[in-house]
């Protein structure tokens, strides 16, 4: 219960001194076994230590995360939204010390030595592994326009393991990226963020968008096949996997669904910025591949509409109206 006070107070005072309440462990274990001479008290007592420090590193760790990402959040808030806010202050991010817990390797506790510090790295390389699969998952559930909302996911993601990296050893976010994206072997072009985009461009995009020439944009037609996805809110519980707090991601939302309805060229600069040089020629290649099998097929029968057609079809005089 101490320890749940100092992580969800945020006090800054308190978490450098999260350990203390560990000191009455260390005392009551001594107690029961020089003094009381009570076996089955330590081993409670060893349960229970074991139990609450895990959460401990659980409950740290997450604190830790969720303010790195709100740090990488609100210093990727676009300005021009900053400018029009009346109260920037809920974007921003208040100063927390957590330099001293991180330098934490030699934790005493029941006679044993815990390196506190390797366990927050195990736990923070977990969380961004988690946050990867996480991000892809929500943008599965939604169509291809929403790829806007994940590049700029990533983008915070990325700049929150930056973040962290200048004071833990964190694995690099490009491997941990090709390990969730199951891209990591040499003869593999494609992943499994490309293989989306493609099912995406193939079922949804390619036979329910046209190209409006007035704005250069490919929009949803009227007579789509397939109903569009509905867009998916960002859960108020995991705000850590997103963008930090609440008020931040509903400020990234607001600024993501701006492209929501439509696919232009921001779109697929984010494409080509998300696959990178290794599945963006894959993805391309198979674009190309599909077009020249749809151009294939339609080709006898537009050789045999030609062929039913008048040899020739004179235009209607200019003052004839228009029927």
């Amino acid at each position: 219960m101490l320890v749940d006070h100092v992580i969800e107070s945020h006090d800054v005072g308190l978490l450098e001194s999260i350990l203390i309440p560990f000191d009455i462990y260390n005392d009551s274990a001594q107690q029961s076994l020089t003094i009381l001479k009570q076996r089955f008290l330590y081993d409670e007592i060893e349960a229970e230590v074991d139990l609450c420090f895990d959460q401990l590193v659980f409950k740290l760790s997450e604190v830790i995360f969720t303010y790195y990402k709100s740090w990488a959040a609100s210093l990727l808030l676009d300005q021009s939204f900053l400018s029009t806010c009346d109260n920037i202050s809920k974007f921003s991010t208040q100063p927390m010390r957590f330099n001293e817990i991180l330098k934490l390797r030699r934790v005493k506790l029941l006679g044993r030595t815990i390196d506190l510090r390797c366990l927050i790295i195990q736990r923070m390389n977990k969380l961004v592994r988690e946050n990867i699969d996480i991000l892809f998952e929500h943008f599965e559930n939604q169509d291809l326009c929403s790829v806007i909302e994940l590049q700029q996911l990533m983008e915070i993601l990325e700049l929150t393991h930056q973040l962290l990296a200048k004071n833990l050893e964190l694995d690099p976010f490009s491997l941990i990226l090709n390990e969730m994206q199951e891209n990591l072997s040499l003869v593999s072009f494609s992943s499994r963020l490309s293989s989306q985009i493609w099912i995406e461009m193939q079922s949804d995009f390619l036979p329910n968008f046209i190209l409006c020439n007035t704005t250069q944009r490919f929009v949803r037609s009227s007579r789509a096949l397939h109903n569009p996805t509905q867009m998916v809110i960002f859960p108020s519980e995991k705000h850590y996997f997103y963008c930090g707090s609440q008020d931040l991601n509903m400020a990234h939302q607001s600024i993501t669904d701006l492209y929501r309805e439509f696919f232009g060229i921001p779109h697929m600069f984010a494409i080509a910025k998300l696959l990178g040089p290794r599945s963006l020629p894959w993805l391309i290649r198979a674009l190309l591949d599909l077009i020249s099998d749809k151009i294939t097929a339609l080709s006898p029968k537009i050789t045999g509409l030609q062929e039913v057609l008048p040899k020739s079809i004179g235009l209607l005089p200019f003052d004839g109206g228009i029927a």
